[in-house]
């Protein structure tokens, strides 16, 4: 016997209940008729009563009420002996089609209907069906029904999306919507048969598992509408590249799957400029770049458009949508203690030879910072510089309306190895007396990092040459993330988010008695990586794949997709919840603080429409292994639609449930009995 429910079997543990009350109750005391008490001999009451079980009729029917409830919840079914078993009642064939970005390549999408068409005629009278969709998650498309047309026109009106399907998500779904299906519809004895219509792209694949992992008994038939040479060109990246004098290049990279040498034509198409051409050579399924003239770009946003020219077989990953968001110049506002001006230069010498924003670098008094306008300012940089009050609330301020800042604790902040440390006001970190080190610390990444890390850093192989002489004892605070150590295990740069804004604390001055920092070639790296990370933080993506996740930090805001529909209901606009990308082209994202376009392009390992052999395909045909009891029955090797096999045996609640009943009615008639005759004997 197999259970649906097993779980509902505990209840039988219920069973204790009257088998306890029934022997606690003794009974009433047995009343006699005496002519006198003189003749009794004085004794002790007893404490103790021998007790029994009573009522053995009552008592057996309320065990077998609950015994049977907790067997009728637990959805018994009971095999079938030698096979013979009533006939089905049917099949449920479930209809999956493939509705990722690959499968409108060329006539894939045609021949998938068709299939699925097919399908649909073949159900016999007694056959249910149900169609869904499979790409980056598993839709329903309609419920389990015998409406042949209502089938149809979900398969007509569906179209390949542009998400990218994986497998190992699909098995999950797919398993966990039939066992939903099979607990509803296991009265009905319908024999289940998975088809999956597919392209079976290689890149869909990610892990090697034979069958869609369902239960043995339910069968999957697998129907490829691939090719068996496909080819395919298309943009794998777009990027700009800075030039000199505030000129940008685009550079674009095409590739090619499956294909031959070729000669395609890039066009690139500017908002508000005529389209450029540039003639591209591409090797036999290989890959090749080319580069677009340096322009200088319009200060804000600008939508630029790349594609390849003649479309193939995949047009839609033949264009490539970008957006270059050209920023307002920015200030670093480089504040130093005037003990350590050679320190500050040496900074402002690296960051000018990075020049990671194009903006002017300002040095300023810390005195004078309380007067100091900051609207303009991306970030902040500390040189082991003392601040007042003043000072510290402004920066604070800064800070958590989301500016970046970088702190160099070196002795003024510190103190000198003979004091008990001091503060860091503005992170409101903790510092110990310095640590002089015998002989110096290397300098080593910390094994866990945040999101940040490694772009903060800059060259990371570099680190291990800088050595410390002399560090902060800094005391991370907590959402602290250490991004480098020193040899003996303390923090020596940590990040410290406040409210929307970051500041990065490196524990350590930059003076040549405390490190040889600003001598390694690491140090014009770090300089320009860490700036830039901690200004780009103000600015919001504007390059996504589909299914990515478009971040509003909270803030109130309205999305408009590609066609210019809005994304969000109007409550929602209030809420800044993030939300998933689902088509290819420009999103723009309207909000008070102001706007601005995101880029969405689809996933290029779509665009690898190579397909699996056969012999790989024929493995999810394989029935698959599921941990726990087999619930419904499915067709056999030949099962088709219209075509019923036999259940794995007979149902038993409704048989339990009408058992129950009887047993309900019969202990309160038995109760009933009990308790009259109790009330009828003599007092």
């Amino acid at each position: 016997m197999t259970f649906l429910a097993p779980l509902f079997l505990l209840g039988a543990l219920g069973v204790a209940l009257p088998l306890w009350l029934h022997w606690r109750d003794a009974g009433p005391a047995e009343r006699r008729v005496v002519p006198s008490l003189l003749l009794f001999e004085a004794g002790e009451q007893p404490s103790v009563r021998r007790r029994q079980l009573q009522h053995f009729l009552l008592l057996a029917l309320r065990t077998a009420l609950l015994l049977l409830a907790a067997l009728a919840f637990a959805r018994p079914i009971w095999p079938s002996l030698l096979g013979a078993s009533p006939a089905s009642e049917g099949s449920l064939q479930l209809i999956v089609l493939d509705a990722s970005f690959s499968m409108a390549y060329g006539e894939r999408w045609a021949r998938a209907q068709s299939i699925a068409r097919d399908l649909i005629a073949a159900l016999g009278p007694n056959d249910r069906a149900q169609v869904l969709s499979a790409s980056s998650r598993l839709e329903i498309l309609t419920e389990v029904t015998q409406d042949a047309s209502a089938l149809r026109d979900a398969v007509s009106k569906l179209e390949p999306s542009a998400s990218r399907s994986v497998e190992d998500r699909l098995r999950q779904s797919l398993r966990a919507h039939v066992e939903q299906l099979e607990r509803r519809l296991a009265e009905r004895r319908l024999a289940v048969q998975v088809h999956l219509i597919s392209d079976f792209q290689r890149s869909s694949l990610e892990t090697r598992a034979a069958g869609l992992g369902l239960a043995p008994e339910v069968r999957s038939v697998t129907h490829s509408v691939a090719e068996p040479s496909p080819a395919n060109w298309f943009i794998e990246d777009v990027r700009f590249v800075p030039g000199s004098e505030g000129r940008v290049r685009l550079d674009v990279s095409v590739r090619g799957v499956g294909t031959p040498q070729a000669r395609k034509t890039l066009v690139l198409a500017v908002d508000g400029a005529p389209e450029e051409r540039e003639g591209l050579e591409l090797p036999a399924d290989g890959r090749a770049s080319l580069s677009f003239a340096a322009r200088e770009w319009p200060v804000g946003e600008t939508r630029a458009r790349v594609r390849i020219e003649p479309p193939d077989a995949l047009p839609r990953d033949d264009l490539h949508h970008v957006v270059w968001a050209q920023p307002a110049p920015r200030d670093v506002l480089l504040v130093a203690n005037p003990a350590a001006a050679r320190e500050a230069r040496a900074y402002a010498a690296a960051l000018e030879i990075g020049d990671p924003l194009g903006a002017r670098i300002e040095r300023a008094d810390p005195r004078a910072l309380a007067g100091r306008e900051l609207e303009t300012v991306a970030v902040v940089v500390i040189v082991d510089a003392p601040l007042p009050e003043a000072a510290q609330k402004r920066l604070r301020a800064f800070l958590e309306r989301g500016g970046g800042m970088l702190i160099f604790a070196g002795p003024a902040v510190a103190g000198k190895n003979d004091s008990a440390g001091g503060r860091l006001e503005i992170t409101g970190h903790a510092l110990d007396a310095p640590v002089r080190a015998d002989t110096a610390f290397r300098v080593q990444r910390a094994e866990t990092q945040g999101d940040a890390s490694p772009r903060a850093l800059g060259e990371n192989a570099g680190w291990s040459d800088v050595r410390v002489f002399q560090r902060a004892s800094l005391r991370p605070a907590s959402g602290d993330g250490v991004l480098l150590r020193t040899g003996d295990g303390a923090p020596l740069l940590v990040e410290h988010p406040v409210g929307k804004g970051l500041a990065l604390v490196f524990a350590s001055g930059l003076g040549q008695s405390w490190n040889d920092l600003p001598l390694e070639p690491v140090f014009v790296s770090f300089v320009r990586e860490s700036i830039r990370y901690l200004a780009d933080r103000r600015e919001p993506q504007r390059a996504l794949r589909v299914d990515d996740v478009l971040a509003l930090q909270g803030e109130a805001a309205q999305v408009y997709d590609p066609r210019g529909a809005p994304v969000l209901a109007l409550a929602e606009t209030q809420q800044g919840k993030n939300l998933s990308v689902v088509d290819v082209g420009f999103y723009e994202v309207r909000r008070p603080s102001g706007g601005y376009t995101v880029a969405v392009r689809s996933d290029p390992r779509e665009s690898d429409v190579r397909s699996r052999s056969p012999q790989e395909i024929a493995l999810l045909d394989a029935p698959g292994e599921r941990a726990g009891p087999i619930q419904v029955a499915s067709g056999g090797a030949g099962s088709t639609p219209g075509k019923s096999s036999q259940p794995l045996g007979t149902p038993l609640a409704w048989p339990l449930l009408c058992c129950l009943a009887a047993v309900v009615i019969g202990e309160s008639s038995v109760a009933n009995w009990r308790l009259r005759a109790q009330e009828e004997e003599p007092r």
